[in-house]
């Protein structure tokens, strides 16, 4: 083994705005501009509401959620 110096860390894909998964969630944050909102039907464990407001917020922008009738929506508002 050699020891180097010098050699710059990449960053781990996490924290604002460096966000670089790859799953659903990520897939649909990348397609919503502000405005935009998704209704989960029935979420009733809010586990897939809050994965995508996660992965929003990660990824730097702001969102509001909010229940609806019998689901949940959450909207990209910045």
């Amino acid at each position: 083994m050699e020891i180097e110096k010098g050699i710059e860390i990449p960053p781990d894909g996490r924290g604002k705005g460096n966000y670089s998964g790859f799953g659903k969630w990520q897939k649909i944050a990348r397609e919503m501009h502000v405005g935009d909102s998704v209704f989960f039907v029935g979420d009733k464990d809010n586990r897939s509401f809050r994965a995508l407001s996660r992965v929003l917020v990660d990824m730097g922008y702001k969102t509001v959620s909010r229940w609806v009738g019998d689901g949940h929506r959450v909207w990209r508002v910045e």
